[in-house]
Parts: C-alpha cells; structure tokens; sequence
C-alpha cells in the first residue's frame, strides 16, 4: 500500500506544476555573451589575415575571405544578445550595420567610378565604416546587460511546485509545496 501511494506522489508532483510548464531554466553568464560576440565578430577574419600573408593567393579566395570577415562583422557581435535571447536587439543591430554597410559600399563604389566625387564618396565611406565599428563595440560591450535582464527575468518569475518528500531512515513520505516569487 505505501508503494502505491509513493508512486501516486511521484506521479502526481511530476504533472501538476502551475505558473511554469517548462523545465527550469538556469541562469546564463555574462562572460560567455561576451565571449560569444568576439568570437563570431573576429573568427571569421582569420581567413582574411591568412590571405594577407604575403603568398600569392587566388583573387576568388581573398573575395571569399573579405565576405566573410565582413559578415563576421555584421552579424558576429549579435551572438551576445542571442545568447541572451534578447533577439529583437541583435536582430536590430545586425539591420543598422547592413544599412552602413550598404551605404559605405555604394559610396565606395561612386567614388571609384567617379573621378571629381570622389572626396564625398570617400568621406561618407569612413563615415560607415566607423558607424560600423561603433556599432560592433556597443554591442559587444552591452550584451553582458542582456544577460543581466534575461537572468532577472527568471528569477522574477513566480510559480507553484509540487515536489515529493521521501525520508527513507523514517519510513516517511509526503509532498511538498513551494512557491517562488
């Protein structure tokens, strides 16, 4: 008969939870966002600085290498916010940086093919340029409060738990109920 009602216990705080149906969810670390973000903002530059060794490479390598790097550069300091699943501003920030990147491109562009423009076009391509590198530094060194919102988010939330109690040297069981807010 006590197993029975051991195993009911068991079954029956297993299944009932109310204000969280979810597994619990542990805490992120600052440090790791932090990390992410340089990673994927400075790895994918490292085919690029090979290129820029001094050997004769392939032309389609070193366009390969450079997409890459910029890439790196658009959406690697975002790795933090997703992280910490504050996606909506990684999401932004990668749209603020292709905008820049756009418009340093196309500025590139115009002052290449145009002779007497080219002062503007290239004042407005440092101006992205360095409105990117901006960018990439903001993020990276913001993306430790997102993990610092998230981790407040959980500890705010409330919810009731049934657990079971089992002391095995008594011979006793029972069931617990917690709430946390």
């Amino acid at each position: 008969m006590r197993y029975k009602i051991l195993v009911v216990l068991l079954f029956f705080s297993f299944c009932v939870t109310y204000g969280n149906d979810r597994k619990p969810v542990e805490l992120k670390n600052s440090s790791t966002a932090v990390g992410a973000s340089l990673a994927g903002t400075f790895l994918p530059s490292l085919p690029l600085l090979a290129c820029m060794g001094g050997r004769d490479v392939d032309g389609y390598i070193v366009t390969g290498s450079i997409v890459l790097s910029l890439s790196g550069f658009i959406i690697g300091p975002s790795a933090g916010h997703f992280y910490a699943e504050n996606s909506a501003r990684g999401y932004k920030s990668i749209g603020l940086r292709t905008v820049f990147t756009l418009v340093g491109a196309g500025a590139a562009i115009s002052a290449i093919s145009s002779a007497p423009d080219m002062e503007a076009g290239a004042t407005i391509f440092i101006a992205s340029g360095i409105c990117i590198l901006g960018s990439v530094a903001y993020d990276i060194f913001t993306c430790s409060n997102s993990v610092e919102k998230y981790n407040q988010s959980i500890r705010d939330q409330g919810g009731l738990y049934f657990s079971p109690e089992i002391d095995i040297q008594n011979e006793s069981y029972g069931l617990s109920l917690s709430y946390r807010f």
